[in-house]
């Protein structure tokens, strides 16, 4: 005999079905604590709710909450973790053993998905599936998959404990008391039958526990909702139920009433009872302000993509964010970059530019009363000059080499009372200072190094062995670490406090004290990081503000609104969905080709038919009093299509789609703005001050933006970027050259001296650099023969080589500055685009402005990053 089916039209009034008075005092299960919420459940607050709330008969739990009593440990993180680090020890002994270099770069790379190999086994353990029965499958990464499951079963308990709760489970008695415990009902009380609500599709643990009471004696009745005039938006409920264990005949309550959410997806034209919108956002900061504007007025958010959406939140309303993991906080961070610096490959500790600016922004790198954050900007000037470190010893050596450089290289210009001379007495006298790592005062630049040699102190102190370790000891050794850090605001002493209690309480727990290597410690500490934690960090209970698209079902009842974001076509209505590697879907179908184990069957079901549960999610959303549902036409400069299911909406229910970018100003933003004749003041020809030297003035004439970044917002310009910064090497070697008078003699000597500023510099652009210093004509040396004087000291015209790298574009320059005091040279900052030596996209060349401008990267209006792969051809 099959499983019985009760279908309903409207969950509201299930109590009105003829079948109710058979179902009520029957304990349901349900899909979700929503459903849960919506039946008999309690709101945020903690007051009842729900359609039966006044009922006393009515018992209903979440599969949620019957997971958390029958495998609370089988998903916890240090379980996970035991995994991993078990799994580590394998593959490092495999790789050592291994005498072929392809197998070890192999296992190397598959060393680096150990979580996938992990959720993996557990998708597999779930589904009844045996490692032998992998011998199906001669892929190479599921043999080696194979190989780690055994490994795990012989060596640790996780797996095994998961297999002995899923033995108890077979035992009447044993079923009977968790499901008392379940629906909080007394301990000796039989339970014979039970009400499985609202499962859409049923996963393999799911079916698992489900078989398990059917073997105990338990029926299972089955119900859902379900019109069948309306099969399109229905269809996921007829491949769910529809099989051998399940009675052909349902016993379905029907209705008359036209449901016009029915109808779109039937293809009909209706007229909506309820309000729909529909929104084409511009850009995420619009779409970040359409959700909160949706929040505010009561409407529940979900989407089909909700980690991109929730991702994209966080960063604009952090505060709506009821979860607080430890990354949360700037500490949090400074403990993950700490942590994350031991690199496996290498078997050392390395330093990336990105670690070293998330250390020094989080405010936690600190010594001598000196504080890292206090120094970003001048960190990011002296990359350059480190590029190419990576490991130890290379930051220890190039630091050597800069504080030489410093002492060797630089000559001191006397400072004066007057501010603004000895300003543009160190622009004109230290040419050095063109390139950003030497625009970075000695000083400054000194503490900068203390910090990163403080930050390497402390990798060292941290990983002091690269064989095995208990997690307690590096822990240990973090805390230690912390508590050590010279910082004193309140808000870093509420952060120490709170990093503080959840490492001593990792430390104490009795997974930290297993034996791993350092990366494997480092990897434990990362899961703990993402976790979140219950003992003071949750400041509120709002949790995601976006929701996955099965919570719609509930919208109606408990929003009455419902927002569903991010609906474009690669979110909705969604493919097949994945499974971890080394799985796919071709070895499950495998599997289950061979193993005929019917568990197998529903992870393909569930896999496959996830588009068709999205599907059903949107018809449940258009239910709803209000629906809004939107898109983000174009995100990180990538341009997105709106989901086939908006046309449909639109078409069928004649509905507009409403555009909204931040960068139109509204009818009703124009007519409160009160009228100004200038919204900037111009800045013309006629106010540069007569002290500021030629290269500024030239500056101004080549393009006014180009002196506002350099002279107005900044000391100097500077060169960051490594294209620039090579070319303007080349010009630095000829001007030098031509002071020397040794044009033909001593060039060698010149590069060589110029190079070794530069450490970062590499081979193929010296030689590049090399070859255009032999091959440069005379006419390249014309035309700096003068001196320039500034508060009684004269500098070369020569350092005007360093200013403008290229010998066309510095020529160019020369022409405009002589065009100072004409009509002809009247220039002024518009603030709206570069407004000299303007030349269109279709004629630019390698002399453009901007081809060798510092302020490239960042301005606006910069024409060389679009066009660069045009002029310079592609890599």
């Amino acid at each position: 005999m099959g499983r019985k089916i009760y279908t309903y039209t409207e969950r509201e009034n299930l109590y009105k079905c003829s079948f109710w008075q058979e179902l009520k005092n029957i304990p349901q299960i349900v899909v979700s604590n929503d459903m849960k919420r919506c039946l008999k459940g309690k709101d945020k607050k903690g007051k009842p709710q729900g359609i039966f709330k006044s009922d006393r008969n009515f018992s209903v739990a979440s599969f949620d909450d019957l997971k958390r009593i029958i495998l609370s440990e089988w998903n916890k993180p240090e379980n996970k973790y035991l995994l991993r680090a078990s799994i580590s020890r394998l593959m490092k002994r495999m790789i050592e053993k291994s005498e072929d270099e392809v197998k070890k770069n192999w296992l190397r790379g598959c060393k680096k998905n150990i979580g996938g190999m992990i959720d993996s086994i557990q998708i597999l353990e779930e589904a009844n599936v045996i490692p032998d029965d992998l011998k199906y499958c001669v892929n190479a990464d599921i043999q080696l998959l194979k190989e780690v499951w055994i490994y795990l079963l012989e060596n640790e308990t996780v797996i095994g404990d998961f297999k002995k709760k899923m033995k108890v489970l077979e035992n009447p008695d044993n079923m009977c008391k968790i499901l008392a415990a379940l629906f909080a009902l007394p301990e000796n009380t039989v339970i014979d039958k039970v009400v499985i609500h609202g499962f859409y599709y049923i996963t393999p643990i799911q079916e698992r526990v489900m078989d398990l009471m059917e073997k105990c004696g338990i029926e299972l009745i089955f119900l859902f909702p379900y019109d069948s005039r309306y099969g399109f938006a229905n269809e996921i409920w007829r491949k769910t139920y529809w099989g051998i264990k399940y009675e052909n005949k349902w016993i379905s309550e029907v209705t008359n009433e036209s449901d016009p959410a029915g109808e779109i997806f039937e293809g009909c034209s209706i007229e909506p009872k309820n309000k729909i919108v529909i929104i084409e956002y511009g850009s995420m900061l619009d779409l970040a302000n359409g959700i909160y504007k949706s929040r505010n007025v009561g409407s529940g958010i979900y989407s089909g993509n909700q980690s991109e959406a929730n991702e994209i939140l966080q960063d604009f309303y952090p505060e709506e964010y009821g979860k607080r993991r430890l990354l949360a906080y700037p500490i949090g961070k400074f403990i993950w970059c700490i942590n994350d610096m031991w690199d496996e490959e290498r078997n050392e500790i390395i330093l990336t530019e990105k670690k070293l600016l998330e250390c020094f922004s989080s405010g936690w790198l600190a010594k001598d009363g000196n504080n890292g954050k206090e120094y970003v900007e001048d960190v990011v000037n002296l990359m350059p000059f480190f590029r190419d470190c990576v490991s130890i010893s290379e930051w220890g050596k190039r630091m050597n080499v800069l504080e030489d450089i410093h002492k060797n290289s630089f000559s001191e210009i006397p400072k004066k009372n007057d501010e603004v001379e000895s300003r543009w007495q160190r622009v004109m006298g230290n040419p050095l200072g063109s390139y950003s790592q030497f625009s970075v005062l000695p000083e400054r630049a000194h503490v900068v190094m203390e910090l990163i040699r403080h930050m390497l102190f402390i990798a060292k102190e941290l990983f002091t062995s690269d064989g095995e370790i208990q997690i307690a000891d590096h822990i240990k050794k973090l805390r230690k670490i912390i508590a050590e850090i010279d910082v004193t605001d309140e808000v870093y002493v509420e952060e120490r406090e709170i990093v503080n209690r959840i490492l001593l309480k990792i430390q104490n727990d009795t997974t930290s004290k297993i034996k791993c290597f350092p990366e494997d410690a480092a990897s434990a500490l990362e899961l703990y990081l993402n976790d979140v934690f219950d003992d003071g960090e949750i400041v509120n209970d709002v949790g995601d503000v976006v929701y996955p698209m099965f919570h719609t079902e509930s919208a109606n009842y408990l929003f009455g609104k419902a927002h569903i974001c991010m609906c474009d076509s690669n979110s909705m209505p969604g493919g097949k969905a994945s499974v971890p590697w080394p799985l796919s879907m071709g070895a499950i179908e495998l599997l289950y080709e061979k193993t005929h184990k019917e568990l197998l069957g529903n992870l393909i079901a569930v896999k496959n038919n996830h588009g068709l549960a999205n599907r059903y999610f949107m018809y449940s959303a258009l239910k709803c009093k209000e629906v809004t549902i939107s898109w983000v036409s174009k995100i990180n400069e990538k341009g997105r299509e709106a989901s086939p299911y908006i046309g449909l909406i639109s078409e069928a229910t004649n509905t507009k789609i409403w555009k909204v970018n931040s960068t139109r100003i509204g009818k009703e933003t124009f007519e409160i703005t009160s009228p100004s004749e200038a919204a900037v003041s111009c800045y013309k020809t006629e106010d540069i001050p007569n002290v500021v030297p030629k290269e500024a003035k030239m500056d101004f004439m080549v393009c006014p933006l180009r002196y506002l970044y350099g002279y107005l917002l900044d000391e100097r310009p500077k060169f960051q970027s490594e294209f620039i910064q090579s070319r303007s090497i080349y010009s630095l070697v000829v001007a030098i050259s031509n002071l020397l008078d040794s044009k033909e003699s001593g060039l060698d000597e010149i590069f060589d001296n110029v190079t070794e500023l530069f450490p970062g510099l590499q081979s193929s652009d010296k030689k590049a650099i090399y070859k255009s210093l032999t091959d440069r004509t005379v006419s390249d040396d014309d035309g700096l023969t003068g001196m320039d004087e500034e508060g009684g000291m004269y500098f070369s015209e020569e350092r005007l080589r360093v200013h403008f790298p290229d010998w066309k574009s510095l020529k160019s320059a020369i022409r405009e500055y002589g065009k100072i005091g004409t009509n002809e040279g009247e220039k002024e900052i518009t603030f709206k685009k570069p407004s000299a030596s303007y030349i269109s996209e279709g004629h630019m060349s390698k002399s453009h402005p901007c081809s060798y401008c510092p302020n490239v990267e960042w301005c606006k209006y910069a024409l060389f990053p679009r066009d660069k792969e045009k002029i310079y051809g592609k890599a």
